[in-house]
């Protein structure tokens, strides 16, 4: 992990998972200063995005949990220079 890290450049975005302390950890990495991105299981999003969308920068939508560790979502996320903060 920390060899990963290192890799990246800039500040880090936050990723958040779409579960009962997404708005506390979305309203902590804002006053922080940090991106951040909100990893929603498909159905919820509209509870996240609609309803607190101020507090998310973007949002990944994924059918199945498990699809957090699809090759193409791990490259997004770390694309992002995101650190997963499990909430």
């Amino acid at each position: 992990m920390q060899q990963l890290v290192e890799e990246y450049t800039g500040k880090p975005a936050i990723i958040i998972f779409g579960s009962h302390s997404a708005i506390e950890t979305g309203l902590a990495s804002k006053k922080m200063g940090l991106r951040n991105v909100l990893v929603v299981k498909k159905g919820r999003e509209r509870q996240y995005l609609e309803e607190q969308g101020h507090l998310f920068d973007e949002a990944i939508v994924v059918d199945e949990w498990k699809q957090m560790l699809d090759t193409a979502i791990l490259k997004k996320l770390q694309e992002k220079n995101g650190i997963v903060i499990p909430n």
